[in-house]
């Protein structure tokens, strides 16, 4: 068997395989195995609630699609507490994607 493991940092993944933020949630365990993923990636959270912009968020144009989703996130605590624990279920490690806007909400998320 080929061995394709990669190391990023101090971490090493079992493949380079690992989805897009937003791309995936655990709810896709039903239909693929989350754990032949090299890390999983979880949806960007930001330190505060937010509601992301109003619809329309998505339109198709000539040769594709423009998308202003608004990142749209419960907050750091939530995904602590409410997401976190549910990835804990897989193996591979969870790489997270953090959003903010000032110097202070990034220090007090990483």
């Amino acid at each position: 068997m080929v061995d394709m493991s990669v190391k990023i940092g101090s971490v090493t993944l079992k493949n380079p395989i690992m989805p897009a933020s937003g791309c995936f949630s655990t709810d896709l365990a039903q239909v693929i195995d989350l754990n032949r993923l090299g890390a999983l990636v979880a949806k960007t959270v930001s330190r505060e609630f937010r509601a992301g912009n109003p619809p329309p968020r998505v339109s198709e144009v000539e040769g594709g699609m423009i998308n202003s989703i608004g990142l749209p996130t419960k907050g750091i605590d939530y995904f602590l507490n409410h997401q976190v624990p549910e990835y804990k279920r897989f193996s591979p490690p969870l790489v997270g994607s953090i959003s903010a806007t000032t110097i202070e909400d990034f220090e007090a998320m990483a």
